[in-house]
């Protein structure tokens, strides 16, 4: 009936549709108000759903005819006059973002490593998308869906979700309530509150230094991760910080520094995984420094490539590696450390072997 609308995005199942629904073949024509239901929530007809998410789109108009069971057909105005986008992050409502419908602007997906400015009550924030600067889920509920530049969106998200970092920032215009109580769990807490997103700058866009300088934080925080002994969590962030610096060539005058934070990545990762046990990948991530243009000399990619080839019991590779690193350094302590821990574990699997031929040269 009404074609306004087509070819723009659809609702899904879970979200927010403001509707009317005037059933036709009652003959009362009027008009029914417009109400909002919860889409699969069993508000409206199971088929006036399956229309509405797989048909229509914003203020669009429609005549569906709805044949039951006992071979009766029902006709149904429907009419479509825009939705809020519901994302339930974990699946269950521990972690909710209702974004309200706006209609007018451009709708953007925000990419890691952009620069974010929101609006939490009178405070506006700014942060960068995947550094840990705000919580961890309002970010990743934010990330999950296309905004609007002014789009007003509502949380409501349990207390044990927020206990990490900048939760102060929102703590002040979170208030606490009582979701309706469910048959297995009971009621259970929410804290909620509003934020407005503003606007962005992806990571494309950002000058050569914040892009270097977000790298910079995600090496941070990994090596922190590492110190912990969390070698899984450090691994991620070294890996979100190789992301910015994967070319280092894309950073014009800062080159140098950009090269700089890629090479430690992967010798960081090296590390990682060498505490994991993962020694191809520690081998792996070695051999990528060393096939740089002036790193083939790098002492510390010999080091942790020569710990992986001695695990695997590759001695006389990392004697070379070793050899090498020495030609460089050679007053360098842990070289000579490992050294001799390659002449140790050497020594001891050449008698094992000469006790296990011995024992089968006497049974024989």
């Amino acid at each position: 009936l009404d074609g306004a609308g087509r070819g723009w995005k659809r609702p899904s199942m879970g979200d927010l549709a403001l509707v009317t629904c005037k059933r036709l073949d009652e003959g009362d024509g009027g008009d029914e108000e417009p109400r909002l239901v919860r889409l699969g929530a069993g508000d409206l007809h199971e088929a006036l759903e399956k229309v509405i998410t797989q048909r229509m789109s914003s203020r669009m108009r429609l005549l569906v005819r709805v044949r039951e069971a006992s071979e009766r057909e029902r006709e149904y105005e429907v009419s479509l006059l825009g939705w809020h986008k519901v994302v339930d992050l974990l699946g269950d409502r521990t972690a909710v973002m209702i974004a309200y419908w706006q209609h007018e602007g451009q709708t953007f997906f925000i990419p890691d490593a952009s620069k974010v400015t929101v609006k939490v009550g009178d405070k506006t924030l700014e942060f960068i998308a995947g550094n840990g600067q705000i919580p961890r889920v309002v970010e990743s509920l934010l990330c999950k869906t296309r905004l609007r530049y002014g789009q007003e969106c509502s949380f409501k998200i349990a207390p044990h979700l927020l206990l990490d970092e900048r939760v102060e920032e929102i703590e002040l215009v979170m208030r606490e309530d009582e979701e309706d109580k469910d048959e297995e769990e009971g009621s259970r807490r929410r804290f909620t509150f509003n934020m407005t997103f503003l606007n962005h700058t992806p990571p494309y866009l950002l000058e050569t230094s914040e892009r270097l300088a977000v790298a910079n934080v995600r090496k941070a925080k990994g090596n922190d991760m590492y110190h912990a002994g969390d070698f899984v969590s450090a691994l991620i962030w070294y890996d979100k910080a190789f992301a910015i610096v994967r070319h280092p060539k894309s950073f014009g005058e800062e080159e140098d520094q950009a090269r700089q934070v890629w090479v430690a990545c992967q010798l960081n990762r090296a590390a990682c995984h060498l505490r994991e046990k993962r020694y191809q990948d520690a081998i792996a991530d070695c051999e990528r420094v060393l096939e740089l243009d002036g790193e083939k000399s790098n002492v510390k990619a010999h080091l942790r490539l020569a710990e992986a080839e001695l695990e695997l019991r590759n001695y006389d590779r990392a004697e070379m590696l070793l050899l090498e690193a020495q030609v460089v350094d050679s007053d360098n302590a842990a070289i000579k450390r490992l050294q001799g821990l390659v002449r140790r574990r050497k020594q001891v699997d050449l008698r094992e072997e000469k006790q296990i031929y011995g024992k089968m040269l006497s049974n024989n």
